[in-house]
C-alpha cells in the first residue's frame, strides 16, 4: 500500500537511477526475489499497453493471458542474467491495514458507480460504438479495481509442471515483502561475492526495509527492453537502500520513510534536513511505523517452507483471500494474534458487476458458509463468527456468519459429495474419467447458480443469456455483466470450499477421524479435487451453432428441475392460450419475488445448496 510519491522523491533526489541492468545471454549475475501481487499487477500492465476493447463491459485481457504472460516475463528475466530465486505471495495481511483495504474496497464501489454512469450518458445516449473514442469513459475504465482473479490466475499459470517455476512459488502467512527481504537476507549468506540480490516490485515499502548490503530494489513499472545490434537490454530504475542509508549517515532508511509518508510535499533531503532539526521520534505512531519495517519470525517460517516442499505446496494450492482466512484460524506465525479472536475477516474479491443491484455475491453464500463451518469446525472454534465484506450499492457492507451446526455437518458434507457426483455422473453420461471435462463443471455451476436464484425468490434469467455467460461470450447489458459476476461468485465459492477441504485433510490428517467427519471430507473432496483452473472456467472460447443449441438443452433442463412451473420461451409463444400461460409465469414470478415457496423440492433448496443437484 505504500508511502505516497515515495519513488517520485527518490528520482528526484537521483538516488533511484535508470541504467542497464542486464543484457540478452549474460551469465547469471543477480538472484531476483519477486513480490508476487505485485508482479501479478505488472502482468496486467503490459497486457493493457497494447491492448484495448471496444465493448465497455468485456474485459480486454483474460486469465489465460494473464498466465502465459507471467511466464514469458520471468524467462525474459532470466535471458537477461537474473536467476529467478523465490516467488512470494500474500497468504495474509495484518490487522493494521484493516481499515485501508475497507477504504479501497469504499474506493472501488464509488468508482464502479461513476464509471456505470459514464457508461450509460456517453456510450448508450451517444450511440457511439467505441468505448475508447470517449477519453472520460476510458479514464474511469482505467480507474476500476482489476481482474477479482488475477493473483490467482497468475499464481496457477505459475504451478504448472511445463513452465519451470513452481518450485519457486511460495504462499506466506503474511505479507509477501517482509518474506522478499528474509530472502533476499538469506540469499546473500549463500551466494557469491560477485552475485547480487534484486527484490523486483512495485511496493514502495520495500525501499525503507534493510535487506542488506548488496540488495537492490527494482520497480516492476520501470522495467524496459530494447534491441540494439540484434540483441537486447533490460533497463530500468533501481534503488539500493542499505546504500543509501550509509549515504545520507544513517543507520536504515525508516524514520526518513516516516517523515517522508508524514510530509507527502517535501523532497527526499527536505524531510532529510527535518531530521536533523528535530528531536528523535519517539511517540507511538511512529513506534508502530517503524515496526512494521522489522521481521520477526519470517526468516524461520520460510526456511521452514524452504526445506519442507509438502508444506510449501499446501500453502502455495490456497488463493491469497483462502489463505488468509485459514491464517487466522490456524495460524502459523507464532506472533499471530487471531488464534483466540471471536470474529475473523473474509475479503471477498471485488467483481465487475451493476452497482445497482444487490451485491453478486449473494450468490454462492449457502455454499461458503458450509466452507467456514468446516474450517471452524476442524479447528475446534464452533463459535468464531466469520465476517464477509463485499461491495453493497456505492460502499461496502459486513455480513456475520454465525449459528453453526455442527451437529449435522457430517451429514450435510456427505449430502454435498454425493449431489455433486450425482449431478456429474448425469452429465451426459461421461465415464469418471472424462469428470475433468469443462462442460461437467459448467453444468454443475449452472446448477447451483440457479439453485440459489430459486432459494432468493429471484425469476430465472433467459436461457440464451445463461448460455452467454456459460459460454464466456462478451456482455453487451449491464444485466448480463451482472449475471457473470453471479456466475463467477458460485464458481469462487466452490473454488474455496474445495481449498478448504484439501487444506484440513491434509493439515490434519487421521486427526480427522476424532471429530467424526473425517470420511465425510473426503467423499466431497474427492468430487472437487478435479476442478479447473481459474483461466479453465472464465475463458472466452469459440463456439458453434450447434455448442449453443446443446447447451440451452441443458439449462432449459435445469431450470425445468428447479421450477416445474417454468416453460421454455419457444413454448410459450406457440400455445394458443399464451395470454394466460404468461399470466401464469408472471404469478409464478411474483411468488418467487415474494419468497412464497410451492412445494417441498422448494423448501429443500432453501436449506441444502447442494439439493438441487439431486433434483435434476
Amino acid at each position: 500500500m505504500g508511502i505516497p510519491r515515495l519513488l517520485t522523491r527518490l528520482k528526484d533526489a537521483g538516488v533511484a537511477p535508470f541504467r542497464e541492468l542486464g543484457r540478452s545471454g549474460q551469465a547469471p549475475h543477480t538472484i531476483a526475489i519477486i513480490d508476487g501481487p505485485s508482479f501479478a499487477h505488472y502482468v496486467l500492465y503490459t497486457l493493457q499497453i497494447g491492448s484495448q476493447s471496444r465493448n465497455g463491459l468485456e474485459p480486454n485481457i483474460t486469465y489465460a493471458q494473464c498466465a502465459a504472460e507471467a511466464v514469458r516475463l520471468l524467462r525474459m528475466l532470466e535471458e537477461h542474467g537474473f536467476q529467478i530465486g523465490e516467488i512470494f505471495f500474500d497468504g495474509a495481511l495484518p490487522a493494521s491495514k484493516r481499515d485501508v483495504r475497507l477504504q479501497r474496497l469504499a474506493a472501488y464501489a464509488a468508482k464502479l458507480t461513476v464509471y456505470k454512469r459514464i457508461y450509460d450518458d456517453k456510450l448508450l445516449i451517444a450511440g457511439a460504438q467505441d468505448v475508447w473514442n470517449i477519453p472520460e469513459l476510458r479514464r474511469a475504465r482505467n480507474d476500476l479495481a482489476p481482474p477479482p482473479f488475477l493473483v490467482s490466475a497468475v499464481l496457477e499459470g505459475l504451478l504448472e509442471t511445463t513452465c519451470g517455476f513452481r518450485e519457486k512459488v511460495f504462499v506466506v502467512p503474511d505479507e509477501a515483502d517482509r518474506f522478499c527481504v528474509a530472502a533476499a537476507r538469506a540469499a546473500l549468506n549463500t551466494s557469491q561475492d560477485d552475485v547480487g540480490v534484486a527484490i523486483l516490485a512495485n511496493d514502495s515499502d520495500l525501499f525503507v526495509f534493510d535487506a542488506g548490503e548488496r540488495t537492490r530494489v527494482i520497480p516492476l513499472n520501470d522495467l524496459a527492453v530494447r534491441e540494439h545490434d540484434g540483441a537486447t537490454s533490460l533497463s530500468g530504475c533501481e534503488v539500493w537502500p542499505a546504500q543509501l542509508a550509509k549515504s545520507l549517515e544513517l543507520p536504515n532508511l525508516i524514520e526518513l520513510a516516516w517523515h517522508m509518508e508524514q510530509h507527502s510535499t517535501l523532497s527526499m533531503r527536505e524531510c532529510r534536513a527535518r531530521m536533523n532539526a528535530e528531536q528523535e521520534l519517539s511517540n507511538d505512531d511512529f513506534t508502530a511505523f517503524a515496526a512494521q519495517y522489522q521481521l520477526t519470525d519470517q526468516p524461520h517460517i520460510l526456511e521452514k517452507l524452504q526445506h519442507d516442499n509438502e508444506e510449501r505446496v499446501l500453502f502455495a494450492s490456497l488463493d491469497a483471500r483462502i489463505a488468509e482466512l485459514i491464517q487466522q484460524v490456524i495460524p502459523v506465525q507464532a506472533d499471530s494474534s487471531s488464534a483466540d479472536a471471536g470474529e475473523v475477516d473474509m475479503f471477498l474479491p471485488f467483481l465487475f458487476e451493476d452497482p445497482a443491484r444487490t451485491s453478486a455475491w449473494r450468490i454462492g453464500s449457502r455454499v461458503r458458509k458450509l466452507s467456514y463451518e468446516v474450517l471452524l469446525y476442524a479447528a475446534g472454534r464452533n463459535k468464531t463468527t466469520v465476517v464477509e465484506y463485499k461491495r453493497a450499492a456505492e460502499h461496502v457492507s459486513a455480513s456475520r456468519l454465525q449459528d453453526w451446526g455442527p451437529e449435522t455437518l457430517p451429514i450435510r458434507l456427505t449430502e454435498c459429495g454425493e449431489a455433486i457426483k450425482g449431478c456429474r455422473d448425469a452429465s451426459c453420461g461421461q465415464k469418471r474419467s472424462d469428470r475433468s471435462d469443462r462442460s461437467h463443471w459448467l453444468r454443475l455451476i449452472a446448477q447451483m447458480l440457479m439453485s440459489d436464484f430459486a432459494h432468493e425468490g429471484w425469476p430465472f434469467p433467459a436461457p440464451r443469456d445463461l448460455v452467454g455467460v456459460l459460454l464466456s461470450r462478451p456482455c453487451r447489458s449491464w444485466g448480463l455483466l451482472h449475471l457473470s459476476a453471479q456466475y463467477q461468485a458460485m464458481f469462487y465459492s466452490l473454488r474455496m470450499l474445495n481449498q478448504i477441504l484439501t487444506y484440513i485433510r491434509k493439515a490434519f490428517g487421521d486427526g480427522l477421524e476424532e471429530k467424526g467427519f473425517r470420511q465425510a471430507v473426503l467423499e466431497s473432496m474427492g468430487q472437487l479435487a478435479d476442478m479447473p483452473k481459474i483461466e479453465v472456467l472464465l475463458e472466452p472460447t469459440s463456439t458453434t451453432r450447434e455448442d449453443e443449441d446443446r447447451w440451452s438443452v441443458v439449462v432449459e433442463s435445469i431450470l425445468s428441475a428447479l421450477d416445474p412451473d417454468w416453460r421454455p420461451p419457444e413454448e410459450l409463444e406457440r400455445r394458443p392460450n399464451g395470454k394466460k400461460r404468461r399470466r401464469k409465469e408472471i404469478d409464478c414470478k411474483d411468488k418467487r419475488a415474494t419468497g412464497e415457496r410451492q412445494s417441498k423440492e422448494h423448501k429443500l433448496f432453501a436449506t441444502n445448496p447442494f439439493a438441487a443437484l439431486e433434483a435434476d
